[in-house]
């Protein structure tokens, strides 16, 4: 997979960008903002049989930008047919974020019907991801509760990178006075990656008045 195409699947705001020049542009393939916005399960269909790998995922986010409680039950179909595994992470993390926006408990009854275990945990990460952008004391509230401590190390790390995104003080405030080893550290540094995109000066600056040492260590070893 070439690079270009990398960067519109990890990063939408890349998709632009993406388009490669020798690339045709067809009536199949076009850009989303000259298509007309059409119905879901036909956005889908197109999404499903598309083989050129960045229209596929600008189709796809714009099936996402439209999903809500009317048309969530066909979108599932099209999506029972897509394997609820690892090969397809960008899909799923793509629909349980868009979903997570507008009923994140009913995603995660999903997750749980589609897989059991680490694979489960992965996806209700992902659905915290998009919670926690919208509402991170909601999200922080369920993770906290007592049945879900088994995976709350797997699941923070979805509730920070949401949380971030958001308000990245609120974040960072909240990792600083948690307790725990290696999965602590990660989190300082995906944290720092996230003051990183304002400048490596701010970047550093709040890794230096991080007290815990290992934390500190975790955060300037990440803008190393």
């Amino acid at each position: 997979m070439q690079q270009e195409e990398l960067e519109a699947i990890t990063n939408p705001i890349s998709l632009k960008t993406a388009f490669d020049s020798s690339v045709k542009v067809s009536e199949t393939n076009f850009p989303m903002e000259e298509r007309q916005r059409g119905e879901i399960r036909e956005i889908l269909d197109q999404f499903v049989n598309e083989t050129n790998p960045v229209y596929k995922y600008a189709t796809l986010a714009e099936a996402m930008q439209q999903l809500n409680r009317d048309n969530l039950d066909e979108t599932l179909e099209v999506f029972e047919s897509i394997t609820f595994g690892f090969e397809n992470m960008q899909e799923y993390r793509m629909l349980l974020y868009a979903w997570s926006q507008f009923d994140p408990y009913g995603a995660i009854d999903y997750c749980n019907s589609r897989a059991s275990g680490m694979g489960a945990g992965f996806a209700v990460s992902g659905v915290l991801e998009g919670w926690a952008a919208r509402n991170p004391e909601e999200a922080l509230k369920w993770v906290e509760k007592p049945e879900n401590q088994g995976m709350s190390k797997l699941y923070n790390f979805g509730l920070i990178k949401g949380w971030a995104s958001a308000d990245l003080e609120g974040a960072s405030e909240y990792v600083l006075t948690m307790e725990g080893g290696d999965e602590v550290e990660k989190l300082a540094g995906t944290l720092v990656e996230f003051y990183n995109k304002r400048g490596f000066g701010e970047a550093s600056s709040w890794a230096e008045k991080i007290e815990n040492p290992k934390l500190k260590e975790a955060a300037f070893t990440k803008l190393s």
